[in-house]
């Protein structure tokens, strides 16, 4: 029987690496590459056609993207979102974009090894108790999953959010929250890039109407 070959993709080198070393113990799979971003994803996608890709929901050049590019070309790969958000909407992204699962990074490595067996027998994993959040979403029980984006957020970035809405520069963030500029630019980047804006205007906007600030943006 052979073996089920995955790419493993994260920016983290110290973390792939990790990953890649416990998937190379087990005898049912293999890892057949290594990507730190999505240009370096599809690249392998194209020259070694995997069976599986393991993919940080953060890594740079855009994981959604990147998957709904990787159905486009590939869609028999398996896509396996790995990430650090426990959010119910950031599960939906995933899943609209193409994902076959979504595994959490403080779960056990014996759930994201179960993960991909099971994407390649046609099943669907999401770590557990986001799974029960989704399904009492589905049902009603909760909020509507696309009101708002801010578990999507970390609480860095949300604070980031609310001092652009009250119209610190990046200068000034930088000296409150003791970091560099070059930092404070990577939060706002990221922000905007999560909530799918694409100015500061929009920013602010979405961060008064969200309740991050208490000042009025005019339209």
């Amino acid at each position: 029987m052979s073996k089920i070959k995955v790419v493993l993709a994260d920016s983290v080198r110290i973390f792939r690496e990790a990953i890649s070393l416990t998937i190379s113990t087990e005898t049912d799979m293999e890892v057949i590459g290594l990507a730190r971003d999505t240009k370096e994803i599809l690249k392998l996608v194209e020259t070694v056609s995997p069976d599986v890709v393991v993919m940080d929901i953060d890594i740079s050049g855009g994981s959604f993207k990147a998957a709904r590019k990787i159905k486009e070309v590939r869609p028999k790969i398996m896509v396996v979102f790995l990430t650090m958000y426990d959010s119910v909407d950031c599960l939906v992204d995933a899943l609209a974009a193409g994902g076959n699962s979504y595994v959490l990074k403080n779960g056990p490595l014996a759930e994201l090894l179960s993960t991909i067996r099971e994407v390649m027998s046609g099943g669907l994993f999401v770590s557990s108790p986001l799974l029960t959040r989704w399904i009492n979403c589905l049902r009603g029980e909760e909020e509507q999953l696309k009101d708002q984006y801010q578990p999507f957020l970390t609480d860095r970035e949300r604070e980031v959010l609310r001092m652009f809405a009250e119209g610190r520069s990046k200068e000034q963030i930088a000296k409150d929250i003791h970091t560099s500029v070059g930092t404070v630019e990577v939060h706002r980047n990221n922000i905007m890039r999560k909530l799918a804006v694409h100015n500061q205007f929009q920013l602010v906007q979405y961060a008064v109407r969200e309740g991050f600030t208490s000042l009025a943006v005019s339209a």
